[in-house]
């Protein structure tokens, strides 16, 4: 390593959580730090995180083929080898599963405490997440994520200790504006939040309460660009009686929290989305933005993906691609031209990049099958997110933490098997 070398941002971000000094930020991550029994196996697991960017078989494959070899030449002993390897391969899951799979559903919390395997390595890869995540730069790591991350860490040192995985019904967390929506046939409110870990809250979030419906959703995407509310983050759920959840994360233009600037904004807001969970009258779409230079600099092919067997009740589709105003509302548009309905969606950004899930189910409420209707579905999906500005600019930026980056798009045969001491390619 060169003497200009600057250190690993992520191992700043490490050193600051041990020290204390993100305490208010992280009190959580900043108490399970000292519990981790090898830390030098995630400072390596750190270093070499990276490594694999841009290698032919993606970057959690090679990374950590480059990761075991690293750690033969300095003579770690094969348990610790085994570790890092590990972290290496997996830095990516814990942020992939909270933001990209439905968290309230039990067979997600097993499968993520399957491929964990031990509560040493869930609170060392938790600190290497945290990390990972904060050190990409300004406004990447915020509260949603934050509350994502911590409940299925939650969850699944509950596994460990033994703890029945039971099924988070999503509703119970507002029980006065389901009492409402259920009263009135709609309800939507700003929502306070009260905890320690947001108290520097990046963006507002609104929640919406209704009777599921064909196109519910689609309005009110279509409801939240034409407020011009950038969605930073959802969560989408529907309970067994068709009472339809959706809580979105809102920032403005200028990326600030939705009506911090102009509170009236929010109240307008609140109100069209009550009217269009009832089925109001269609929201005019937004105006197309101007080209954004800084988009213009990046060209990275959009993707879609359909996983049929993730979860046993329905499709999971997986898109990645640039933000931009209306994308979510567009996406939705193309799941209901498919006569699909989103059970339950999960919308995540890393910068200008928009990383998002839905669970889907056909208009019987049953799982897709396997054919031509779901490829489709798929080229329709990429070519929503290859949008082309004003002045022939694709709309595009650069990829961000997902368990499958583009780099793998394509070749993804089945669950991800230990890295093995079995020969390997050089």
């Amino acid at each position: 390593m060169g003497a200009d070398r600057r250190p690993d941002p992520v191992q700043h971000v490490i050193n600051d959580i041990w020290r204390g000094k993100l305490k208010a930020d992280h009190p959580s991550s900043s108490e399970i730090v000292h519990r981790i029994d090898d830390f030098e196996a995630l400072m390596l697991a750190m270093l070499l995180h990276d490594v694999g960017k841009g290698g032919d078989r993606g970057q959690l494959e090679d990374g950590a083929i480059a990761a075991r070899r690293a750690c033969d030449r300095l003579g770690l002993d094969p348990r610790r080898t085994e570790f890092v390897v590990w972290l290496v391969r997996n830095h990516l899951a814990l942020s992939d599963y909270a933001q990209k799979r439905d968290v309230s559903d039990p067979a997600t919390v097993r499968a993520f405490t399957k491929l964990v395997g031990d509560p040493e390595r869930l609170r060392t890869l938790l600190i290497l997440t945290v990390a990972d995540i904060r050190a990409v730069g300004p406004g990447v790591w915020n509260a949603w994520k934050g509350n994502l991350i911590r409940d299925l860490y939650q969850r699944t040192e509950g596994v460990f200790r033994g703890e029945d995985v039971t099924h988070a019904d999503p509703l119970d967390d507002y029980p006065g504006l389901v009492a409402r929506a259920r009263a009135d046939g709609a309800a939507a409110e700003a929502v306070t939040v009260e905890d320690s870990e947001e108290e520097d809250r990046a963006a507002t979030r609104v929640a919406v309460a209704a009777r599921d419906r064909p196109g519910l959703f689609v309005d009110l995407a279509d409801a939240l660009a034409a407020a011009g509310a950038d969605v930073v983050g959802a969560r989408v759920a529907t309970a067994p009686d068709g009472t339809a959840l959706d809580v979105f994360e809102l920032q403005d233009g200028g990326g600030a929290p939705y009506g911090q600037a102009e509170p009236r904004r929010l109240t307008r807001l609140i109100e069209g989305l009550e009217t269009a969970a009832r089925g109001g009258v269609p929201t005019a779409p937004p105006p197309v933005a101007p080209p954004n230079p800084r988009r213009a600099a990046f060209d990275v092919r959009p993707t879609a993906m359909v996983d049929l067997d993730e979860s046993p009740t329905a499709a999971v589709v997986e898109v990645s691609g640039a933000d931009r105003p209306g994308l979510l509302a567009d996406l939705a548009r193309a799941f209901a031209i498919h006569r699909l309905s989103i059970r339950s969606a999960h919308i995540a950004g890393f910068g200008e990049r928009a990383v998002d899930s839905f669970y889907v189910t056909d208009a019987a409420g049953r799982k897709p099958k396997p054919g031509p209707k779901l490829e489709a579905l798929r080229a329709d999906l990429e070519t929503v997110l290859d949008f082309t500005e004003r002045g022939g600019h694709r709309v595009s930026a650069p990829v961000r933490a997902s368990l499958r980056d583009v780099s793998e798009v394509g070749r993804r045969g089945g669950a991800q098997e230990p890295v093995s001491r079995a020969p390997e390619p050089r």
